[in-house]
């Protein structure tokens, strides 16, 4: 198989990428699990730290700037399900509002994408 995207040049790189993106969904697809258990019991008094919910949130907002990225919709729908329950259940709705705006000022491809979370967030009840 390496043999064949040998012979044809750019092909070996676009394979690569394709599995990056699957590592990719595999990642988002763990942190979405993660977030669905009980995260108050890894602190003590039982409260979820806003820094974690920072990096998590961050690197979502990370992955929304790539254009590439936001064309797959298992990933973006993976995203957008993590924004969810950040917003649901921990209380990232206001920093969700404030880099949402700031990020659709900046790259206009989000403008599509944003437009479908907002269907997420009817699921979600928000």
């Amino acid at each position: 198989s390496s043999g064949i995207n040998a012979e044809y040049g750019g092909k070996k790189q676009r394979d690569e990428n394709v599995w990056a993106g699957m590592e990719r969904q595999e990642g988002l697809q763990t942190i979405r699990q993660l977030l669905d258990l009980n995260l108050a019991l890894l602190w003590d008094p039982p409260i979820v730290h806003e820094s974690f919910i920072e990096q998590i949130s961050s690197c979502c907002y990370q992955l929304l700037e790539n254009q590439e990225i936001t064309k797959c919709q298992k990933t973006s729908d993976l995203i957008f399900h993590i924004f969810g329950v950040l917003i649901k259940r921990y209380n990232h709705c206001l920093g969700a509002c404030l880099k949402i705006v700031q990020l659709l000022q900046q790259y206009e491809h989000l403008a599509t994408p944003f437009a479908k979370m907002k269907l997420l967030g009817e699921e979600f009840h928000l």
